[in-house]
């Protein structure tokens, strides 16, 4: 389930307080696993074949579809003949096809139809040669890249309904808040907002210079009052340091302010 975010002031927030109040989820959920791109999908057909010719031959195509909801930018598709087939040298067009023994291997040609949108096909295909009598369809594999190779633990069950908070919002810690947001069973906060916060430096609390009502202190404070509450930190990408970053993850460990998740960038 993807979770959207939109930058709220308090009167967003109380909307949003409203809206939860008729309907909330929550999705038990320990484990995350990322996109591995495995959606890019194959299919091999023989499109004639004559075993009268001197040695026998067919010609094959092969279709690669993007089944991912995203774009991809390269495949790869493989398989092993198991009766003998070889493709004759020079003849593949549309495609980069290598033979090694039984074991064919395909890449996109120059880089032309790398590229598929997320439902698009590319066909391409080859002439081979074969023994006259037996010509099976091999198992054939497609693989496209990932939008990511790792995986999120999450510390508990994460509830799909948030809001958005910011270092500005001088409402945020008013006790009615907690309360508020307690009773429409929202749990999740995100902080400190926005395209605010590739601006926010969390040490000095500032943005611009100037010195935010909302600190990351009392953000964990307020978070930890509502029920349920988790912390969902945005980390600084376009004017903070690693260092920094890293600062704030020992932070928010030793001075028991835990954060549930965390994002790199608005």
């Amino acid at each position: 389930m993807a979770i959207s975010f939109r930058r709220r002031g308090s009167l967003g927030v109380a909307a949003i307080l409203i809206a939860a109040a008729v309907t909330a989820a929550t999705v038990n959920s320990t484990r995350a696993p990322a996109d591995t791109g495995a959606s890019c999908g194959v299919a091999y057909t023989i499109a004639w074949q004559t075993p009268s010719d001197s040695p026998p031959d067919f010609g094959a195509t092969v279709t690669v579809t993007n089944n991912s909801p995203y774009p991809i930018s390269g495949w790869t598709v493989s398989w092993t003949y198991t009766a003998g087939q070889s493709i004759v040298a020079g003849s593949a067009y549309s495609a980069n096809v290598t033979q090694t023994g039984s074991t064919v291997t395909a890449t996109p040609e120059a880089g032309y139809n790398a590229n598929l949108a997320a439902g698009a096909s590319t066909t391409w295909g080859f002439h081979a040669d074969y023994n006259g009598t037996s010509n099976p369809v091999p198992a054939i594999t497609c693989s496209g890249p990932s939008q990511g190779l790792g995986s999120a633990t999450l510390s508990g069950p994460l509830d799909p309904l948030g809001v958005n908070t910011a270092a500005w919002d001088t409402n945020f810690t008013d006790p009615a808040i907690s309360s508020g947001l307690s009773a429409a069973s929202i749990g999740l906060i995100r902080y400190p907002g926005g395209s605010w916060a590739d601006q926010y430096l969390w040490q000095p609390n500032t943005v611009n210079g100037a010195t935010q009502p909302v600190n990351f202190a009392q953000y964990s404070s307020q978070v930890d009052a509502i029920t349920g509450g988790q912390k969902l930190v945005t980390i600084n990408y376009g004017s903070d340091t690693p260092q920094a970053a890293a600062a704030w993850v020992t932070q928010s460990a030793t001075a028991g302010e835990g954060v549930n998740l965390w994002e790199i960038g608005n």
